[in-house]
């Protein structure tokens, strides 16, 4: 076996770690890990990637944190674990990599893997990533002004932050770096913007009703979830209707006129 390559590599770790110290003797093993990592991934051998991944995790690798976290939250070469995945993601955050708080941000914007939608935090992420000089976040902080979501609705920094996202090399509609087109943007989002304020308004109504009725929607929240929408089915079982688990105002009118 020629084993050369392998000796070469722990006389470099020898000779960086006399002259810089063990920070950079650990960024060399964080990458040799992750370059592994990545080569056992493009072969699908996701059990080997995960492997090589925690050892990057373990030298300080951000980028290997990240990519074991995503593992983790599909469950790919380890068993399915939501929190520990967000865990190893916002370490990698934590550590000042952009396109971590760029996961954590789409994940909160989205919502779902057990995570419920929150933009004001997703903004919180974007703007850290967006501070890193990462054209994506630059882009993310855009929308969120540009729809009033996470943050009030201010064109001028919608403006602002498509101008930045272009500068930095992102591929902006052109028509939202103009103020007509952004006005029209604009207006079409404040309009679902409104309609979905008024469908929590009525998912929290009908929540509060199922709950004098004995029914258990789970937080009263206004947020439609699987909860809410079984306790709706329960009710419309129990009254004789049809059963559909709709939160309309249908549904509410029932609860609070059936005995």
């Amino acid at each position: 076996m020629n084993t050369k390559p392998s000796v070469r590599l722990l006389w470099v770790i020898s000779l960086v770690s006399l002259t810089s110290g063990c920070a950079v003797v650990d960024h060399v093993k964080a990458d040799m890990a992750t370059l592994r990592a990545e080569e056992a991934y493009s072969q699908k051998q996701f059990e080997a990637a995960a492997q090589s991944y925690q050892e990057a995790d373990a030298a300080g690798g951000a980028y290997g944190q990240m990519m074991l976290g995503r593992m983790y939250v599909r469950g790919v070469g380890v068993r399915k674990d939501v929190v520990e995945g967000r865990r190893l993601i916002t370490k990698a955050a934590d550590a000042g990599y952009a396109p971590a708080h760029n996961m954590l941000g789409l994940w909160l914007w989205q919502g779902g893997d057990g995570v419920r939608a929150d933009r004001s935090k997703a903004v919180e992420h974007f703007r850290k990533s967006a501070e890193l000089k990462d054209e994506f976040a630059a882009f993310m902080m855009g929308v969120a002004y540009a729809r009033g979501q996470g943050v009030p609705a201010n064109a001028e920094e919608a403006m602002r932050w498509f101008q930045e996202a272009e500068k930095r090399g992102f591929d902006v509609d052109r028509r939202l770096l103009t103020e007509e087109g952004l006005a029209g943007y604009m207006r079409r989002f404040a309009g679902a913007a409104a309609r979905n304020d008024s469908q929590r308004v009525l998912v929290r109504q009908i929540q509060e009703a199922l709950q004098q009725r004995g029914y258990d929607p789970g937080p009263v929240d206004g947020l439609y979830g699987a909860k809410t929408r079984k306790a709706i089915e329960d009710f419309q079982r129990a009254s004789g209707k049809t059963v559909d688990g709709k939160a309309d105002r249908s549904v509410l009118d029932a609860l609070k006129t059936s005995r």
